[in-house]
């Protein structure tokens, strides 16, 4: 009777324990990030062009960012960790990078025409955003400006 006791001590606490940890969620809060991209009025996208937006914590504490899949029909996009959870509250430094698709016959000249604002948004430096507990936060990336702001 007591061998019983001891198996079913043995299966059960643990169970219980590993179910408890599941709940209590081991990665912490985070917030699901998505917005729109607005372009200064003289740039003109295809719908081929490549658009990466990628949050990178400025605190190392942090653990990894996130990118950002960009939806062109309506310029609007959604922030992805690599776990697919969201991001985590902190600072972030926002980067924006347009590339032409390479096989179009004018690659080479939509690249340079993008020059300016790759140079400008593409290593994170101009561009920061706080992650906020809220669960679900809703921004507008303005290139033209350089800001982000909340909807």
């Amino acid at each position: 009777m007591t061998r019983i006791r001891r198996l079913r001590c043995a299966v059960i606490l643990p169970a219980l324990c590993l179910g408890l940890f599941a709940l209590s969620g081991c990665g912490g809060r985070t917030a699901s990030v998505k917005g729109t991209l607005d372009f200064p009025p003289n740039l003109t996208l295809m719908d081929t062009d490549q658009v990466s937006i990628s949050f990178q914590p400025g605190d190392s504490k942090q653990g990894g960012g996130g990118l950002g899949i960009y939806t062109p029909t309506d310029k609007s996009f959604i922030v992805q960790s690599a776990d697919g959870k969201g991001l985590p509250p902190g600072k972030y430094k926002v980067a924006v990078k347009i590339v032409p698709y390479p096989g179009s016959p004018d690659s080479e000249k939509r690249m340079a025409s993008f020059s300016d604002l790759n140079t400008k948004y593409d290593t994170g430096a101009s561009l920061s955003y706080d992650v906020t507990d809220e669960a679900t936060q809703n921004i507008v990336i303005n290139l033209e400006k350089g800001t982000i702001t909340k909807k």
